[in-house]
């Protein structure tokens, strides 16, 4: 009786959508596309489905779009262009090259092989599945008929992916194909914020925004750029104009607790987050920032109940896991978060994330005098990934507490290498330092606490830095 009801309420939906009447017609493409089968069902599944009236080549068109705005980096996918198809044997939103959207999952018939890749690509990243929608952008973008979306959504793919390196090399044709591509550019920022270039990343976000005022992908990323630049004033402007202009985007107001945060705000940025959690029920990523805001505010309890729904709610979520090891730890719950810490990257999470969690996990595991064990997969995650600045710097942390000078030595070495991946790891200067003055190098020492003291003049070692340098005599 269920599927029957279901069948026939998208019968209504469908044939209210198609029925070419004038009323639909002076509707926007937007509001009429919400209730076409192909677009209701993609809704359906995921609520982060942008709808979007654009003037393309003097035409009304409909841009289908999905931003991930519950990732860490905010990339943007886009389905297409798409108009009406009114009158014909098959009525339905058509693209650019007059083929109907299909349903997803559906076998689309005389469909050109790029354009199906590109659906099938979109469809994988909407249901979580990044690496498999990866080998339909590829396969996309060899076919005849590819073009600069085409090379943008595998650039997105690659960055999601963590693979930063191809991942510019795809943007950066998608924008030489089409300079004004606002949403290439607003993958390029989101790109740049991924690899630490704040300042390229807020100006290639405001292009884009000269482009597409309305791109919300452009407006995040320009928030989060501002936020990294430790300019929050430019950032709650930025953030507050959104919200007014989306009042119930719950990603707007999300990112505006954000700015909240960062200006030391938790309790209104709190109040935000929960206003957003009203507007997406149990969503994972909003009770993760409350969490953290009750945490910062010394609510430890109310912050491992947030973490525990989140894991609860997503419980394939590895963010959710590590939230919840983090708050287990200052607990000094160590052996539950090492638990915690473990499942998070058991469930294969994104480079970025992957990242976040091998630090926490060393330490619980030096915590708790499992040094044989830490060294084991330091080793293993810095020969996993040679490019990664952060794997480097864990490794020369845990190289350093390991006995003999071939250690010490090793761990400059890799302190080197994090910087030379990452510049604004700046206090691997200040460990070099030290490690420098074990091997009595006092004026290599000396040179590495000015850089130090020069380049991070707000990290809580700086006093410790002037004092050390002033004991050297340097």
């Amino acid at each position: 009786m269920l599927k029957v009801t279901t069948a026939l309420i998208l019968l209504v939906l469908i044939t209210a959508a198609l029925s070419g009447s004038v009323e639909a017609g002076s509707e926007p493409v937007s509001v009429r596309a919400a209730k076409c089968l192909p677009v209701f069902l993609r809704q359906q599944k995921d609520p982060r489905l942008c709808l979007h009236d654009e003037l393309l080549d003097k035409r009304d068109v409909l841009h289908i779009y999905l931003t991930l705005a519950d990732e860490p980096f905010a990339y943007t996918f886009s389905l297409g262009y798409f108009t009406f198809s009114e009158g014909s044997k098959e009525p339905g939103l058509i693209d650019e090259h007059e083929q109907l959207l299909p349903v997803p999952g559906a076998k689309a018939t005389h469909f050109d092989k790029s354009d199906l890749h590109e659906v099938k690509g979109f469809d994988l990243v909407s249901a979580g599945k990044v690496q498999q929608a990866l080998k339909e952008f590829a396969s996309a973008v060899k076919q005849p008929q590819s073009n600069p979306r085409l090379y943008s959504n595998l650039g997105a793919c690659l960055a999601q992916l963590g693979q930063f390196a191809d991942a510019g090399k795809q943007l950066d044709l998608a924008i030489k194909m089409k300079p004004d591509y606002a949403v290439a550019l607003a993958n390029k920022s989101w790109l740049c914020l991924a690899t630490g270039r704040a300042v390229e990343a807020a100006t290639v976000a405001q292009a884009a925004l000269r482009i597409d005022p309305d791109l919300r992908a452009a407006r995040f990323a320009a928030i989060k750029a501002q936020l990294d630049l430790g300019q929050p004033a430019g950032a709650h402007e930025v953030s507050e104009n959104t919200v007014l202009r989306w009042p119930g985007d719950p990603y707007a107001i999300k990112y505006s607790g954000d700015v909240l945060a960062a200006a030391g705000n938790f309790k209104l940025a709190k109040a935000r987050y929960q206003k957003a959690l009203l507007l997406m029920p149990n969503n994972p990523q909003l009770l993760l920032e409350i969490a953290q805001a009750a945490a910062v505010q010394g609510d430890l309890d109310d912050a491992l109940k947030r973490a525990r729904q989140a894991t609860t709610v997503a419980p394939d979520n590895p963010a959710g896991h590590l939230a919840l090891g983090r708050y287990l730890e200052m607990n000094r719950e160590n052996r539950a978060a090492q638990i915690q810490y473990e499942r998070a990257l058991d469930l294969n999470p994104s480079l970025t994330l992957n990242v976040s969690i091998y630090g926490p996990l060393l330490r619980v595991l030096v915590a708790g005098n499992k040094l044989d064990d830490a060294d084991k997969l330091s080793r293993k995650w810095v020969a996993g990934s040679p490019d990664c600045g952060d794997c480097h710097y864990n490794r020369a942390w845990i190289a350093a507490q390991l006995p003999g000078p071939k250690h010490t030595v090793e761990a400059i070495d890799e302190y080197k290498k994090a910087i030379a991946i990452k510049a604004d790891l700046t206090s691997a200067h200040y460990n070099v330092a030290l490690l420098l003055v074990k091997q009595e190098k006092e004026s290599e020492a000396a040179r590495e606490l000015k850089l130090f003291i020069q380049l991070a003049p707000k990290d809580p070692d700086i006093g410790n830095a002037r004092k050390l340098l002033e004991k050297l005599g340097k």
